[in-house]
């Protein structure tokens, strides 16, 4: 009796442990994606900056020319 009661104490702690796991993961990979993403948009608004930049010297120099 005692050894089944160990052992339902055991099973419910290793739960409770691996859900914290599991919860601190979820959470942990949420916010990575969302990093991931802000950096793509970041990325992305940086690249379209540096090609504005290089068309506007571009047309500068042809109507300079």
């Amino acid at each position: 009796m005692a050894k089944a009661l160990a052992s339902f104490f055991a099973v419910i702690i290793f739960m409770n442990l691996v859900s914290v796991r599991f919860v601190q993961l979820v959470r942990i990979s949420y916010i990575i994606l969302f990093v991931i993403q802000t950096a793509k948009n970041h990325v992305k608004r940086f690249v379209l900056l540096r090609i504005r930049l290089h068309l506007h010297r571009f047309v500068i120099m042809k109507m300079e020319v």
